[in-house]
């Protein structure tokens, strides 16, 4: 991929991109890696099909998973540091106040 001239402080720089599968996050990943990025992006998904052959890097990961979190510092320890965080992931549970169960209500917030 040809990065673009656009915004060429982003050239070699890792940006992580949380919620990247598809919709918006795809959107942000492989516009990051246009302009020059390298781009980690993660999901829930197994796969992300919207980021095949764009030179973007995908892990599934769970970001509410604090273990998660570690493993990915470890896999990019070494290498150049992450100067970014596109933390797109979240989720929404529709229910009364009332009516949330309580780990219902705690995953909700572990996410976003």
């Amino acid at each position: 991929m040809t990065p673009s001239r656009r915004h060429p402080g982003l050239a070699d720089r890792v940006v992580v991109v949380t919620g990247a599968a598809g919709g918006q996050g795809a959107a942000e990943a492989l516009l990051l890696a246009r302009e020059g990025a390298r781009v980690i992006a993660t999901d829930l998904a197994a796969e992300a099909p919207a980021l095949a052959g764009s030179g973007v890097t995908y892990r599934s990961m769970d970001v509410a998973d604090e273990g998660a979190w570690g493993a990915l510092a470890a896999e990019l320890a070494g290498g150049p540091p992450v100067r970014g965080l596109v933390n797109n992931a979240g989720i929404t549970h529709r229910a009364r106040l009332g009516a949330v169960a309580r780990i219902d209500w705690d995953r909700v917030l572990a996410v976003t």
